[in-house]
C-alpha cells in the first residue's frame, strides 16, 4: 500500500510509510499523521497529485445499477471510462457528497431515483430558506422589511408578545431572544405603532369587543308625576331604588 492514494477526513493523501499498527499519511501541504488503516480510505495504488476540478459525470449511466453495491473502481469505470488517480478521486468527490452514493464499509451503494429526488429537493429547500434568511438578515441592518421577510418578522412578534422563546432571526442579528428586546426591534423597523401596547397580549388578555349598545324601542309610561318613596339621604334628588304607590299598583324604580 506504499505510495497509494487514500482519502483522510476529505483530504488526499499518500502512504508514506508503515509501522506495526499505523500508516503515515503525507498531505498536499507536506505535512503528515499516522493514523490507523480504518480512519482513512483506499483511493487508488498509485499516487499522484489531485485536484476537486473534475469532469462532468453521467450519472444516469448507473441507472441499472440502482440500490445496488459497487466498488469504487467500478463506479470510476463507469463514470469516467478509465480507473486513474484522479478519476478516481472524482468519484471519492460524488460519494462524499451523498447525493447519488454513499459508502457501504469499502463499497459504493447506488441511491434510487426516488431516493435521490427526495435529497435534493430538501437541499434545494435548505438553499432557499439560507437565502431568504440572508436576505432579512440585509434588510433589518438597514431598519426595512419587505414582504419576502415576514415570516421571519412574524417570528419575532412571537417573541415580542411572549407566544415564543425563541426567533432564529434575532440570533442571527444578534439580538437577545426577550420580549422587550425584540419589541424594541420591532419598533425600530416600525412594525409596531409606537402607541402599540405589548402586555395584554403578552399576558393572554384578549382585545376589547365592542357591545351592540342599540336598544329596542319600548313602549315608555310618564309617571313622573307620581312621588318616589325610598331609604336614602334626606338631600338625595336621584333615587336609584325606590317605588311609588299608583291607585291599585305599586311601581318599583331599579337603577
Amino acid at each position: 500500500m506504499i505510495n497509494s492514494l487514500v482519502a483522510y477526513k476529505g483530504k488526499a493523501a499518500r502512504i508514506a510509510g508503515q509501522n506495526t499498527h499505523k500508516f503515515e499519511l503525507e498531505f498536499a501541504d507536506g505535512s503528515t499523521r499516522n493514523v490507523r488503516e480504518k480512519d482513512f480510505r483506499f483511493i487508488h495504488p498509485e499516487f499522484t497529485k489531485v485536484n476537486d476540478s473534475c469532469a462532468q459525470a453521467d450519472i444516469a449511466i448507473l441507472d441499472d445499477f440502482q440500490e445496488e453495491t459497487l466498488t469504487l473502481q467500478e463506479i470510476t469505470e463507469w463514470l469516467f471510462d478509465e480507473y486513474t488517480a484522479q478519476s478516481a478521486w472524482c468519484t471519492c468527490i460524488l460519494v462524499e457528497d451523498g447525493l447519488y452514493f454513499y459508502w457501504q464499509k469499502d463499497k459504493i451503494y447506488v441511491r434510487p431515483t426516488e431516493q435521490v429526488a427526495s435529497i435534493q429537493a430538501k437541499r434545494d429547500a435548505e438553499e432557499l430558506e439560507a437565502k431568504t434568511l440572508a436576505h432579512c438578515v440585509d434588510n433589518i441592518a438597514n431598519n426595512i422589511f419587505d414582504e419576502q421577510d415576514l415570516a421571519y418578522i412574524k417570528d419575532i412578534e412571537k417573541v415580542a408578545l411572549n407566544q415564543s422563546k425563541h426567533a432564529k432571526i434575532l440570533t442571527h442579528i444578534g439580538v437577545e431572544n426577550t420580549p422587550e428586546a425584540a419589541y424594541k426591534l420591532l419598533l425600530r423597523l416600525k412594525y409596531f405603532e409606537q402607541t402599540f401596547n405589548p402586555y395584554p397580549a403578552r399576558h393572554g388578555i384578549p382585545n376589547d369587543v365592542e357591545i351592540d349598545t342599540e336598544m329596542t324601542e319600548v313602549e315608555r309610561i310618564d309617571l313622573t308625576h307620581l312621588n318616589s318613596y325610598a331609604i336614602d339621604n334626606a338631600d338625595s334628588n336621584d333615587a336609584d331604588d325606590a317605588f311609588s304607590v299608583d291607585g291599585d299598583k305599586i311601581w318599583i324604580h331599579i337603577a
